[in-house]
């Protein structure tokens, strides 16, 4: 087993083949969309094969009862989306994960779009794996808009045919927060300084993301794996929960602001 709690830069493929059978709680990452940025990436080249291998690393190293949530976007090629997401999504299921759920980040801040024959692009698919049924479920709440509300009637008896039951119960003030979770693009105008040189990371991940996702399926201890770790949001998420983490990024530059980032946060706290 490798040391937790580190950033590793190299080949994902490479660095998960160190990670032992059935060690990590929560893999919570944002792969390469179809090469839709350029991430100055030359170690990986990211194609479905590729992909095959980092998501069977991943299925070897998660614990039963862990989960993957896997965000992803699609593209538009020569007028037709290519549905890769969905691609990636049956061969997690082909090599025997369950879809837990398949959830919604919904941009509050989407990029402009230029004139197309299509609506504005304002979301990107969360889809969530879990090896076996998830050991581990802290679900964010929301308020229940018809709180305290007192409901009277009928409801059919699950795994008959006909039979009914009364029901007479007041509304909860909260319930299980909606799969759809409303969150602003990071927008990343901070340029690290890495001494030769100056550079900005093309798409933070939003902090929100990993933040609730560690919140909801693992405990303080756990430990979260990233491995396309960019920046290192998920990292900060994983600390400031009191979770341990493994990072990997193939670009040596992102694993320094990584690097900058979660020292920054530690002198912060002190």
């Amino acid at each position: 087993m490798i040391d937790i709690n580190k950033i590793y830069c190299g080949d994902a493929v490479k660095i998960l083949e160190n990670i032992d059978n059935d060690s990590v709680d929560l893999v919570v990452t944002s792969p390469p969309y179809s090469n839709l940025r350029n991430y100055g990436n030359t170690l990986i080249d990211w194609n479905h094969d590729k992909f095959k291998e980092i998501a069977n690393e991943l299925n070897r190293v998660l614990k039963p009862g862990g989960v993957i949530v896997w965000v992803v976007g699609d593209k538009t090629e020569n007028g037709s989306e290519t549905c890769i997401p969905f691609k990636q999504t049956l061969y997690f299921r082909d090599i025997g994960l369950n879809l837990n759920d398949t959830m919604i980040f919904f941009k509050s801040n989407p990029m402009p779009q230029v004139k197309q024959p299509r609506y504005r692009d304002c979301f990107e698919y969360m889809f969530v794996f879990s090896k076996g049924k998830p050991s581990t479920f802290n679900p964010i709440m929301r308020k229940c808009t018809e709180s305290g509300k007192h409901y009277k009637s009928t409801v059919r008896v699950i795994n008959t045919d006909n039979d009914r039951k009364d029901i007479d119960y007041f509304v909860s003030d909260e319930t299980v927060d909606y799969n759809v979770w409303r969150m602003s693009v990071a927008q990343n105008k901070i340029l690290y300084d890495l001494g030769d040189k100056k550079i900005k990371h093309p798409a933070v991940f939003p902090y929100d993301i990993p933040f609730k996702h560690i919140k909801t399926w693992t405990n303080e201890g756990d430990l979260v794996l990233d491995p396309f770790m960019g920046s290192g949001t998920t990292a900060l998420a994983a600390i400031n929960l009191k979770r341990n983490y493994i990072g990997i990024d193939a670009n040596e530059d992102y694993c320094k602001i990584a690097d900058i980032r979660i020292k920054a946060n530690e002198t912060s706290k002190k």
